[in-house]
C-alpha cells in the first residue's frame, strides 16, 4: 500500500483563532447591513417614503409637464421613458407600479389622475399602458414642486446622462398617509395607511410642541385608515407599532344581513379588508 504523502510546513490547523459567534448576532452584523446595500435602490422606502420606482415615475411626469392643470399623456409613453430615462428595469413592474399609484382604493391619497381604467377594485387588473393616460395630481405635485427650488440633491442616473432627485422634497408624509409594502435581500416592510387630516393635524402639533408622547399622538391618530374601509379590532397592537415599529391587529370586513324572499339571508359586505 502507497504510504500517506506528508507535506511540509502546513498548519495542524485551518485557522490560528476561532471566534465562536451566535448565528443570529453574526447575520446581524454582516449580513443585513450587505443586504441594505444590494436593495436600497430597489423594493425598499426611503427618507421621502417612497420608493425608488415611485419617486422615478413622479420625476419623469414632472419633466413632461404632465401636471395637474395640463394634458395627460399616454400612459405607454411615460412609462416608457421611467424606463428608458431612470430605471432600466421590466417594463412590467413599472406599469404596475404606475397604476397604483392612481388608484383610489389603493391608496388612500393617489397620486396621479387617470383618463381610462387601471381597475375599479382589489384585484381588478389596469388597462394595458397604451389605453389609458396618466398626469399628476395636486397631491403628487406637493411631492416634487419644491426641486424647483433646489430642495433636493440631485444625482446622475444609471447612464450618468441626466440628473434627477436622489429624494424628493416632500411636503406631506407620503409613507406614513399611504402606506406600503416591500420586501426584498434579508428586509421586509409593511406599513398601513393612516387618515390624512389626523396625521396633518398631528404633523401641525408636534411642531407646536403639542405632542409629547404616543398617548398625544393617538388622541389625534386614532390607528390606521384603510382605503377600502374595515373595523380594526385589537387596539393594543395599534399603540405598539406606534411605539416600536411592531404590531399586530385584526381587520374585520362590515355587512348588513338582508332578508330574501323564501325566508333566507344574504350578507351585503361594503366594507373589506385592506
Amino acid at each position: 500500500m502507497a504510504k500517506k504523502k506528508v507535506i511540509d510546513n502546513i498548519p495542524q490547523q485551518l485557522a490560528s483563532k476561532v471566534v465562536d459567534l451566535n448565528v443570529k448576532e453574526f447575520l446581524f452584523k454582516n449580513y443585513l447591513p450587505y443586504a441594505h446595500y444590494t436593495i436600497q435602490d430597489r423594493a425598499l422606502t426611503y427618507e421621502d417614503g417612497l420608493k425608488p420606482v415611485q419617486r422615478r415615475i413622479i420625476w419623469t411626469l414632472w419633466e413632461m409637464k404632465a401636471r395637474a392643470n395640463s394634458e395627460t399623456v399616454k400612459a405607454q409613453t411615460a412609462w416608457g421613458n421611467v424606463i428608458g430615462r431612470y430605471h432600466p428595469h421590466g417594463d412590467a413592474a413599472v406599469a404596475e407600479a404606475g397604476a397604483s399609484l392612481g388608484k383610489a382604493w389603493y391608496l388612500r391619497v393617489p397620486l396621479l389622475a387617470i383618463q381610462g381604467n387601471v381597475g375599479t377594485f382589489t384585484g381588478d387588473t389596469a388597462s394595458a399602458p397604451r389605453y389609458y393616460e396618466v398626469k399628476l395630481n395636486k397631491a403628487g405635485e406637493e411631492l416634487v414642486a419644491d426641486t424647483d427650488n433646489n430642495a433636493s440633491e440631485m444625482i446622475y442616473n444609471f447612464s450618468d446622462t441626466l440628473l434627477m432627485p436622489k429624494l424628493l422634497p416632500v411636503r406631506w408624509p407620503y409613507s406614513i398617509i399611504n402606506g406600503g409594502a416591500g420586501i426584498a435581500t434579508g428586509y421586509s416592510s409593511k406599513m398601513v395607511p393612516h387618515n390624512p387630516t389626523e396625521v396633518m393635524d398631528a404633523c401641525i402639533l408636534r411642531l407646536q410642541n403639542k405632542i409629547k408622547n404616543t398617548d398625544d399622538l393617538l388622541k389625534v391618530m386614532k390607528g390606521p385608515d384603510f382605503p377600502t374601509g374595515g373595523e380594526v379590532l385589537g387596539y393594543d397592537g395599534v399603540k405598539e407599532y406606534f411605539e416600536t415599529g411592531k404590531g399586530t391587529f385584526t381587520v374585520t370586513s362590515k355587512y348588513n344581513i338582508e332578508k330574501v324572499r323564501g325566508g333566507g339571508h344574504k350578507i351585503i359586505f361594503y366594507e373589506l379588508p385592506y
